[in-house]
């Protein structure tokens, strides 16, 4: 029995919710930059635990239906390029639509890659794309977690409550913290192209001008 897909619009959401997490959490703790955050139409993540993943979302954030594809690498999966001898790339995107298999190679791809001595070496151990609002990969889902996905086991939580929670718990936020993401958030998916901005007494109560808030939590703008 297969392992049911998650939704797509799931992991739209709560990859916004993340970034927005990510920039709060990293006003006290520059450590965390680089766990999550968004980098123009893609969502990069470092578990630092030997997991990365890229997310390019062809919409950005801003259009939660446009396509997408993810692209994984487990440094532990038998999977590894590095300790598989079979490995092949394309193992990886058998029955892909063309539009997201090209979209991995212009841009996921290009951020999870290896050069030695002038020759390309992709690091991939998992990938999904979206179809019928659902994310599907060749392998069921939980081949997928076994190989790398499992870095986004939070941002594929259904409910929002919880998944702020989980977040909570992750970077150690405190409830004025919570409190703040959680408005800030609703505020994002009201209006998804708008830039998220805080208020004087939110930058206040974080310790902060609502200027160095709003770079921390800064969603790229849309590509001209």
């Amino acid at each position: 029995m297969r392992t049911p897909a998650p939704a797509k619009e799931t992991l739209w959401r709560h990859a916004i919710l993340g970034g927005l997490a990510n920039g709060i959490a990293t006003l006290q703790h520059l450590g965390f930059e680089a766990t999550q955050y968004w980098d123009g139409h893609h969502f990069k993540m470092n578990g630092g635990d030997g997991r990365e993943g890229i997310i390019t979302f062809a919409g950005g954030h801003w259009y939660e239906e446009a396509p997408l594809v993810g692209v994984f690498h487990d440094v532990h999966s038998s999977r590894n390029p590095f300790r598989d001898p079979e490995w092949s790339v394309d193992r990886f995107f058998h029955g892909c639509p063309e539009f997201q298999r090209g979209l991995a190679e212009q841009a996921a791809l290009t951020f999870l890659r290896l050069v030695t001595n002038g020759r390309i070496d992709h690091r991939v151990t998992a990938a999904f794309w979206d179809r019928g609002g659902r994310l599907i990969g060749a392998d069921d889902w939980k081949v997928l977690l076994e190989n790398g996905t499992s870095l986004i086991e939070l941002e594929l939580i259904e409910d929002d409550d919880a998944a702020i929670e989980a977040l909570a718990e992750d970077y150690g936020l405190s409830g004025r913290e919570v409190r703040i993401i959680t408005s800030a958030y609703k505020r994002k998916l009201r209006l998804p192209s708008a830039p998220v901005r805080f208020s004087g007494a939110e930058a206040k109560k974080l310790g902060s001008s609502p200027e160095s808030v709003g770079r921390k939590c800064c969603f790229p703008a849309p590509l001209r």
